[in-house]
């Protein structure tokens, strides 16, 4: 199309490339892969990324890292979506993914070159149809274990071995916090269905070292403020708890009265306190509630009429993550579900009701020295599928890649027990590049085309290990024991081919202003 043709259709500035895409395509793909290959393995180098207002963030995760260089080139930008798409579902293998995607479409682009008759849309029903072959190859590379325990422990070890944090790992520790939570929730879910998103929470604490993190099994953490006027035990046991969000004031009973004797105000004040008595004391003194947990602010008076009955009041931060069908934080409902609640009393009229009430095992009170404020843990163990991760660390820095690391392992281990082979055991693989090369040489025999392309574009994997270990081949299989899960290879495997053939269909790219850098 001419540039008169093209100032016609499109606005000013409009540019319009049709003439050799998969070129200008493939160049902008492997600025992005050339930036992380090194941060791909156990001895990876970070990145150091540093944003417009000067906040600096280091880490080695792939996905972070794409995230953060703020990619501009439209099909470059399809590997940092590729690269989120693969840590959502997997949580592990988001470098990986990149890479292998980027080689498959070099590897596609030289193949083009050479058979000029051959169009791109059969190139890509080819490579799709050779993924289904390499589903039947994966089988013969893993080996099976039916410890679920033991898997998981080798998978969590293995990808938190790539991150930045893995010095931190000594003796598996965190690869065993993770385990346990895992386990956990699966005990309660035997259908394999485990939501990291509705059964854990991650809370991060500045303080002590990474190994004083820990698990808490069937329960939460939450920062409340005390205004009791009683002391609150530090260990509660058997706590009969109830969760309030109404927000308790005189306006709720009292209307607004202007008054000409100061006795009258006598009366209000008699009239309040009666209504707080009959409306909310006395209801959860009749039910034998210990604890009152209020995620909306409580009049003093009435914290005083509850202390008296010695019934203890929290009341939680304000939240901002608000559930838009109940109106109520996320954050409560996990809490309602670890106590075993029914209910959560949002007007008056609920506090009469029965299932506003539950009991839990363990509530552990850890007041701050600074302010009323402090950390409520509630602990149901033996009753409630819920987990809480407590990560602790020296720094918000360390305990946010912390937390990333995590969440992946996390995310791996749910994985794969939703994926687990039709004879309920795990497949696990080699790690280190030898499935990787395995898998080429299997498929160099197949002696297709797509095949050959698919051999030599898996090869980026062990050559990129070996390239940042800066050892020899030999040594790098020597590492064969560290093992990955064959369904996170195969989901990898897919992804990168699938996304490969979208930019290969591509034909016309169209920019509203030509950028220079694709990168900044």
């Amino acid at each position: 199309m001419s540039k008169e043709h093209t100032q016609q259709l499109f606005r000013k500035g409009t540019t319009l490339i049709t003439h050799d895409i998969i070129s200008h395509n493939v160049r902008a793909i492997s600025d992005v892969t050339d930036k992380i290959q090194s941060s791909l393995g156990p001895s990876s180098m970070s990145k150091m990324l540093v944003d417009a207002f000067g906040g600096i963030v280091v880490t080695s995760d792939g996905s972070k890292i794409l995230q953060e260089m703020q990619i501009t080139h439209p099909a470059a930008k399809l590997m940092v979506e590729m690269s989120q798409v693969q840590d959502k579902i997997v949580g592990d293998g988001t470098t990986s993914v990149v890479l292998l995607c980027g080689e498959i479409l070099q590897q596609c682009q030289a193949h083009l070159e050479n058979r000029s008759s051959l169009h791109r849309n059969k190139l890509c029903v080819k490579l799709k149809r050779e993924f289904i072959t390499i589903k039947k190859l994966i089988p013969k590379l893993y080996e099976k274990v039916e410890d679920d325990q033991n898997a998981l422990l080798k998978l969590t070890e293995s990808t938190l071995s790539t991150k930045l944090i893995s010095k931190f790992n000594t003796e598996g520790a965190l690869s065993k916090l993770v385990v346990k939570a895992i386990s956990h929730m699966h005990n309660f879910d035997k259908d394999h269905t485990v939501s990291i998103k509705n059964d854990l929470r991650i809370v991060k604490i500045v303080h002590q070292s990474v190994q004083q993190s820990k698990t808490l099994f069937g329960g939460c953490v939450i920062r409340a403020e005390s205004n009791n006027s009683i002391q609150v035990p530090s260990k509660m046991q058997n706590v009969n708890v109830c969760i309030n969000n109404l927000l308790i004031k005189a306006s709720l009973f009292v209307k607004e009265t202007i008054i000409k004797d100061p006795k009258q105000l006598v009366l209000i004040e008699d009239q309040l306190l009666s209504c707080y008595l009959r409306h909310i004391v006395e209801p959860l003194v009749h039910k034998n509630i210990n604890l009152l947990i209020s995620s909306k602010k409580i009049d003093k008076r009435c914290i005083e009429l509850l202390n008296d009955r010695n019934i203890i009041v929290m009341e939680l931060e304000s939240f901002q993550d608000l559930d838009p069908s109940s109106g109520i934080d996320n954050d409560v409902m996990f809490m309602r579900d670890c106590c075993k609640i029914g209910f959560i009393c949002s007007s008056v009229a609920d506090f009469t009701k029965d299932e506003i009430s539950g009991v839990v095992n363990t509530i552990q009170w850890f007041p701050s020295k600074h302010d009323s404020f402090g950390r409520l843990h509630i602990s149901n163990r033996n009753s409630c599928e819920k987990v809480t991760l407590i990560l602790r660390g020296p720094s918000a820095e360390i305990i946010k890649e912390l937390e990333i690391a995590m969440n992946d392992a996390l995310c791996l281990c749910t994985y794969v027990l939703r994926t687990r082979s039709e004879s309920d055991v795990i497949g696990l693989v080699s790690g280190s590049g030898v499935f990787e090369s395995k898998l080429s040489e299997l498929l160099e025999q197949e002696e297709t085309e797509t095949s050959k392309i698919l051999s030599k574009a898996l090869m980026i994997i062990p050559n990129t290990l070996k390239r940042n270990l800066f050892q020899s081949q030999s040594i790098v299989s020597d590492q064969s024991c560290i093992l990955e899960a064959a369904a996170s290879k195969e989901s990898m495997i897919k992804i990168a081919i699938d996304m490969a053939c979208e930019i290969l269909k591509l034909d016309c790219l169209v920019l509203e202003q030509l950028r220079e850098r694709y990168i900044k």
